[in-house]
């Protein structure tokens, strides 16, 4: 019988400083960036956007059964991989809407995850995972109204009328 593993959204200073009570492991999710998708220029007030989301996912597990903390915390980010490597796709339900949005591994290079964890104060390193959540729906409260779509446009034709030319003029 394996503890359950609690899911947090916030810093992972946060989220180390959490007490772990009955649950044993925690994942943690820490949004960190949001960038505009590239594509998409003309969207008007109350449609809905899109955005590209980092999200740095790192494990705060516990010993259990003979097995390390550390040991555990590898075990959670390899079972995170297996997940988002099965199923990269998932469908996102709003208010009767679905979004399809997709989670892509992002490599973290030294420097970055260096960058990262100084952020978090005494926090110590653990081993941690980046991917990117593409696209994000931002759903606006109040939808836009489309207009109605023009059906014709140009002069009409009318076959009736003539204009008489003088050719001695």
């Amino acid at each position: 019988d394996r503890a359950k593993v609690t899911v947090i959204l916030a810093t992972p200073a946060e989220t180390a400083s959490v007490d772990a009570g009955d649950t044993g492991h925690r994942l943690n999710l820490f949004f960190y960036r949001f960038e505009p998708p590239g594509l998409f220029p003309d969207r008007l007030p109350g449609e809905t956007g899109w955005l590209r989301a980092y999200c740095l996912i790192t494990p705060f597990a516990s010993g259990e059964d003979g097995v390390s903390a550390g040991e555990n915390d590898l075990r959670i980010v390899g079972e995170v991989v297996r997940i988002f490597q099965e199923r990269p796709e998932f469908k996102l339900s709003i208010d009767g809407e679905d979004y399809l949005i997709q989670v892509i591994f992002q490599p973290m290079g030294t420097d970055q995850l260096n960058q990262l964890w100084s952020t978090q104060g005494e926090t110590i390193y653990r081993p941690s995972l980046l991917y990117e959540v593409s696209l994000a729906p931002v759903v606006p409260v109040e939808p836009a109204v489309t207009p109605p779509l023009a059906r014709s446009f140009g002069l009409p034709e009318q076959p009736d009328t003539f204009i008489e030319v003088d050719p001695d003029a």
